[in-house]
């Protein structure tokens, strides 16, 4: 009977429990005007979530003051500024934290310690001899020509990868130029290599970082001195796809040698962030198995989170298409990452651990639509998004939601426990989906109930309740810590009562052979003496 009625209040607790986690994701009026918003589960699934990212401001060149000729190609927040680089208007325009033009920066001036040197029209030949471009021969050298980079270092120089020169140029707001690098030769590349600047990003030993068309061996290092080739760094491996998969077996059944299909990707965009680590971006394809994305420590080995590392990957996972992650924005004050899919022109926001937060943008030309986007950055609370296609720049808010979410994960990282179990258990209510939220509430409850002696009420409360929200958010192997840590607490709590038994067992058992023992040379010596 005890037994019923306790196994009848652990089902009715449970219950409880999930009806108080799991409320519908509709069930607040956040998720209004939602209908194409979505999120995927700890099974990977696609699932209706709440709005994330709301779109509060939508700039084009009209509103900007400037002429239809704007193309926004790239961004770079620096302190109170937005830098943005017009490629077809060949400019950087400067805006404040209203987003109003404060200055446009499009020309470049020499200056009492630099000079702006000619533009190197130099063509190479595979024979080894040079010709000279003729349109560019013809260029202005201080004008920008087809401009596709931006990076400001802490001192607020402006680094330009000015394609089209073929250069790079640093200057300062008012445009006074300080250093050009250009003429890059790289031997390993061939006598025809032409160095053309598509990224550019400074790095903290001093390096400049660029993408560099038609390089696919990973970063142009360089010196930031005199410019100087230095090394590839964070080079591509050419990864095995299903077709050198079939390649190979033809190959050790025939016994034939071929040339194998797979081949590097190159960079599409780098960015750094606060502590040093570079992220790039590439485009996967069938022939070269590339990472749609990567975080390269010092040494160039990618050091990109996740707990699942095999399967992990970024974008839409619904889909037999590859991503196209054009650029990566990092929130280091919310210590996560926001990547931007061409393909979708949506933008996905992970954790540290590459945990899937929740997903922003969409494709159209309606209000906070975008068609090609090609740059997002992060500013305090807001995440802006440059598209080529619109011409524009959209600027998107978190919600509650998104807030709430970001507010739980600093409770956390805080160790503000009391308000991290308010947060999350927030998180649940807002999107019963949100396994994240049951797997970090698991994470405190198993913390929290650690700390406490076995024979502790408080940490058999804790342990059940952990289990329990592992078990919502499918989390095996928090559901197995916890489960190990319950049998513990059930072990030492009746460890009396079950070593006692053990023991009267064991008693009983032995007097019990010892009587069969007896009785058995008892009846053998009444059968020697004739008595039986």
């Amino acid at each position: 009977m005890n037994k019923i009625l306790k196994t009848a209040l652990a089902l009715t607790l449970t219950a409880v429990l999930a009806v108080g986690l799991a409320l519908t994701a509709f069930a607040l009026p956040i998720n209004s005007g939602m209908e194409d918003n979505y999120f995927y589960n700890e099974n990977d699934e696609a699932v209706a979530a709440p709005l994330a990212y709301r779109p509060v401001l939508v700039k084009s060149a009209y509103d900007l003051g400037l002429d239809t000729n704007f193309s926004p190609q790239d961004m770079f927040v620096h302190e109170d500024n937005l830098y943005i680089l017009d490629s077809t208007g060949n400019r950087i325009l400067v805006l404040d934290r209203n987003y109003s033009l404060v200055k446009t920066i499009n020309r470049l001036y020499d200056t009492a310690d630099y000079t702006v040197p000619d533009i190197d029209a130099t063509t190479y030949n595979e024979d080894g001899t040079t010709s000279t471009d003729a349109t560019l021969a013809r260029a202005d050298k201080y004008s920008f020509n087809d401009p596709r980079g931006l990076f400001i270092d802490d001192d607020g120089l402006i680094y330009v990868a000015d394609y089209g020169n073929r250069r790079i140029v640093v200057c300062d707001t008012d445009g006074n130029c300080h250093q050009v690098y250009q003429s890059v030769r790289i031997s390993y590349l061939g006598s025809s290599f032409i160095f053309r600047p598509l990224k550019v990003v400074l790095d903290n030993t001093g390096f400049l970082n660029v993408i560099a068309y038609g390089v696919n061996s990973g970063l142009v290092r360089m010196s930031a001195d005199d410019g100087t080739f230095d090394s590839f760094f964070g080079r591509p491996e050419a990864g095995e796809t299903d077709a050198d998969w079939i390649t190979d077996f033809a190959e050790e059944i025939s016994g034939t040698t071929t040339v194998a299909s797979s081949v590097a990707a190159e960079y599409v965009n780098v960015t750094i962030d606060g502590q040093g680590f570079i992220y790039v971006t590439a485009y996967p394809s069938d022939t070269n198995g590339a990472k749609p994305l990567k975080k390269l420590s010092a040494d160039g080995s990618d050091v990109l989170y996740h707990a699942d590392e095999e399967e992990f990957t970024v974008g839409d996972l619904d889909t037999e298409e590859y991503p196209q992650i054009i650029d990566v924005a990092i929130n280091e004050e919310a210590d996560t990452y926001t990547v931007l899919d061409a393909r979708t022109c949506r933008f996905f926001t992970y954790n540290s651990e590459g945990v899937l937060l929740y997903i922003g943008g969409g494709v159209g030309r309606q209000y906070g639509r975008l068609r090609s986007p090609t740059s997002i950055v992060c500013w305090d609370d807001q995440v802006i998004v440059c598209d080529n296609s619109n011409k524009c720049f959209t600027v998107y808010e978190f919600t509650d939601y998104a807030q709430t979410i970001n507010q739980a994960m600093a409770d956390y990282n805080a160790r503000d426990y009391d308000a991290a179990v308010e947060s999350w258990q927030n998180v649940a209510r807002y999107n019963s989906n949100m396994f994240l939220a049951y797997k970090t509430l698991g994470d405190i409850d198993l913390l929290l109930g650690q700390s406490y002696d076995d024979d502790d009420p408080l940490k058999f409360q804790h342990i059940s309740r952990a289990l329990e929200y592992f078990k919502l958010a499918q989390d095996k192997d928090g559901y197995s810590s916890a489960y190990a840590e319950l049998r513990d607490i059930l072990l030492s709590r009746h460890f009396t009562l079950i070593f006692g038994t053990i023991i009267i067992f064991a008693v009983g058992i032995y007097v019990l052979v010892k009587v069969r023992k007896y009785r058995a040379k008892r009846r053998e010596e009444q059968r020697r003496a004739g008595l039986v």
